[in-house]
C-alpha cells in the first residue's frame, strides 16, 4: 500500500531541488570551485536523505527489508563535509586535499558497518539490526553527538572570521546569509535531538508535536536555501587572516610609523574608500602588513576597523551643514564618507559618539 501525504509532496520537491541544485554547482566553473563543491556534496547528502524517506513512503523497504540501513550510512557525513565548506569560505588559503581523510573515519566506520548486512540473510538483518532498538539508539545517538560537535567548531570559525576580518577590512562583509545558515543548522540539530529524545526515551519535549515531520521540512527548505544563494548570491566571504607575527614594535617604530599612517591618512585620505583593506592600506603608506597590523593594536589600542570608521565619521560631521542636507540625504553622505552601508555607518557612528545620526543632525542644527 502506497502511503503519499503532504509530507512526502515537500520531500520530492526538495529532492528535485537539490539533485537539480547540486549538479549546477558542480559544474559552476569559479574561484570558488572547492566552496562550491563541498557545498554540492551537503545537498546531495540531504537529496539522499530525502529520497530514503521516499523510498519509505513507497513502502520500498517493507519489500526489502534488509536494505532498509543503507538511507543512513549518511548520518556521520553531514558534520565533515559542512566543517570543510565553512573552512572553505573563511580561510582562503584552503585547499581540498586527502590530508582532510581523518574526518570522515567515523563515517567510513558507520557504512563498513552497514554494507555487512550483505553478508547475512535477510531474517538476520531484521534480528540484529532492525528489531534492535539498542542498535537505533546507540547509532543516531552517536550520530546526533557527531554532528552538533561540528556544528560547534563551525560556529567558532565563524566567530573566529568575524574577529579577524577587523584586522583586514574596514567594512564588515555581508554575513546575513551564513547567519541564517547557522541558525537553520542548530535549530535542525534541536529539532533531531527533540526527536531523538521522544522516540528513544519517551520524553516529550514537544509537547505533543509532531517533531519527525519538521525533520522534513527542514531537510526541504535547506536544499532549497543553499543552493538558491550560492547560485544566485555566489559572493562567497573570504579573507587572508592576519597572521600573529612575532615580536612587538619598538616604542621608536610606533612613533615613526604613527607619524607616517596619520600623515597619510590626513593627505589622501583613504579611509574614503569603502572598500579599503589593510592590503591596501600597506600599499598606500608603504608600511608593511604586518607592522601595520601590529601598528593599530600596540600605537593605537584599536583595530584597523575602528579606527577607519572613526576617521570616517569625523567626516561625515564635516559634510552636515544646513545647506549640504538641503541636497542630500543622511546616507548619501554617509556613502561620501567611505560607509559601504547604512547598517556599518549606524552602527560605528553610535559607537563613536553615542548618538544616532538623526540625533547628532538634530543637536547641530539648533545650534
Amino acid at each position: 500500500m502506497l502511503i503519499f501525504n503532504w509530507i512526502s509532496i515537500i520531500a520530492l520537491i526538495g529532492f528535485v531541488q537539490g539533485i537539480f541544485i547540486s549538479s549546477a554547482l558542480f559544474l559552476i566553473k569559479s574561484k570558488n570551485r572547492n566552496s562550491n563543491i563541498l557545498l554540492g556534496i551537503f545537498i546531495l547528502l540531504l537529496a539522499f536523505t530525502l529520497a530514503g524517506r521516499l523510498e519509505y513512503d513507497f513502502m520500498y523497504f517493507k519489500q526489502h527489508p534488509d536494505q532498509f540501513l543503507y538511507q543512513d550510512i549518511i548520518l556521520f557525513l553531514f558534520g565533515p563535509t559542512l566543517f570543510l565548506y565553512f573552512k572553505s569560505l573563511f580561510d582562503a588559503n584552503f585547499k581540498l586535499t586527502i590530508k582532510y581523510y581523518y574526518l570522515f573515519i567515523p563515517a567510513v566506520i558507520h557504512i563498513l558497518f552497514t554494507f555487512y548486512t550483505v553478508f547475512i540473510t535477510v531474517e538476520e538483518v531484521m534480528q540484529i539490526f532492525y528489531l534492535n532498538p539498542l542498535y537505533w539508539t546507540l547509532t543516531e545517538g552517536l550520530a546526533l553527538a557527531h554532528n552538533i560537535v561540528y556544528l560547534i567548531i563551525i560556529q567558532k570559525i565563524f566567530n573566529e572570521y568575524k574577529r579577524n576580518v577587523l584586522k583586514v577590512n574596514s567594512y564588515l562583509e555581508d554575513t546575513k546569509f551564513i547567519q541564517v545558515l547557522m541558525v537553520l543548522l542548530i535549530t535542525s540539530a534541536f529539532v533531531w535531538l527533540g526527536h531523538y529524545l521522544t522516540k528513544h526515551f519517551g520524553v516529550d519535549i514537544a509537547w505533543g508535536f509532531d517533531v519527525y515531520k519538521v525533520i522534513w521540512i527542514a531537510l526541504s527548505l535547506f536544499a532549497y536555501v543553499f543552493g538558491y544563494y550560492a547560485i544566485f548570491s555566489p559572493k562567497l566571504f573570504r579573507i587572508s587572516f592576519v597572521g600573529n607575527s612575532n615580536g612587538a614594535l619598538k616604542l621608536s617604530e610606533i612613533d615613526e610609523l604613527k607619524t607616517k599612517l596619520l600623515g597619510v591618512i590626513n593627505d589622501k585620505k583613504p579611509y574614503l574608500d569603502p572598500e579599503l583593506t589593510l592590503q591596501k592600506l600597506s600599499e598606500i603608506t608603504d608600511i608593511n602588513k604586518a607592522d601595520l597590523s601590529k601598528l593599530f593594536s600596540e600605537g593605537f589600542n584599536k583595530n584597523f576597523y575602528e579606527l577607519i570608521n572613526e576617521y570616517r565619521v569625523d567626516h561625515f560631521k564635516e559634510l552636515v551643514k544646513e545647506e549640504s542636507l538641503k541636497n542630500n540625504t543622511i546616507l548619501s553622505l554617509a556613502y561620501d564618507s567611505g560607509f559601504k552601508s547604512k547598517t556599518t555607518f549606524n552602527v560605528a557612528f553610535k559607537r563613536i559618539t553615542d548618538q544616532t545620526p538623526k540625533e547628532f543632525i538634530r543637536v547641530k542644527l539648533e545650534k
